[in-house]
């Protein structure tokens, strides 16, 4: 990424428009966008990414989510 979040921000909203449908796409989409917010400040949208791929079946959202008590929520 290097200095260029706002690039790799854009791209992986085109990924979530483009993939609806597809939970392969969008699982991934929405945990690397969830991990980019993060890096980012943006814990609210971190939050119902790492949320909308854990749905979707990422395992890595699904860890996220298991240790933020407020995501249960």
């Amino acid at each position: 990424m290097q200095g260029r979040t706002d690039e790799a921000l854009a791209d992986l909203d085109k990924a979530v428009e483009l993939g609806a449908g597809d939970a392969v796409v969008l699982k991934q989409a929405y945990t690397q966008r969830a991990i980019l917010r993060k890096s980012m400040g943006d814990l609210e949208g971190s939050e119902n990414d790492f949320a909308q791929g854990a749905r979707l079946g990422n395992e890595i959202a699904k860890a996220a989510v298991a240790n933020n008590p407020y995501a249960k929520m």
